[in-house]
């Protein structure tokens, strides 16, 4: 389906968000192998196998705020790529620190770009929630009520 219009920023979402459970799932499938979350010394493949499956939750927030807003559609498309993009490279960043046997909570190396991704999802959400506060609702400037600012 092609990503125009509105519309078109949940068909964005929709890939961001199977590029990320893809992650989940392959964690999935590793927990069965390994029988057990525990990897190395303190790795553990629970918080990848969480941060994969809740891209469905994270990515398409930023969509739906967009989508509701009156900002331009161009303006949400490049920040939904942000935030589908960051949301990935946290899940990637998360795997190579389980993968080495390492502790998610250690903040050295792979540890911190998670935490910087996770940050950068962040910003793109907060852009999104002001497009739709500051700029109003979709119904709000059809109706002619939308604040100007």
């Amino acid at each position: 389906m092609p990503a125009a219009g509105r519309r078109g920023l949940l068909v964005i979402t929709a890939r961001w968000a199977g590029a990320s459970i893809l992650i989940g799932f392959l964690a999935g499938f590793y927990l069965s192998a390994n029988q057990g979350r525990f990897v190395g010394e303190t790795g553990n493949l629970l918080p990848l196998h969480a941060a994969g499956f809740h891209a469905v939750q994270a990515i398409p927030l930023v969509a739906l705020l967009f989508a509701w807003s009156a900002a331009p559609v161009e303006t949400g498309k490049r920040w939904l790529h942000v935030a589908g993009a960051a949301w990935a490279l946290a899940c990637v960043a998360i795997w190579w620190r389980t993968a080495n046997g390492r502790a998610v909570t250690d903040l050295t190396g792979a540890g911190t770009l998670s935490v910087v991704f996770l940050g950068v999802w962040t910003i793109a959400a907060l852009r999104a929630l002001v497009a739709w506060r500051v700029h109003g609702s979709m119904m709000q400037a059809r109706r002619g009520t939308c604040p100007t600012y």
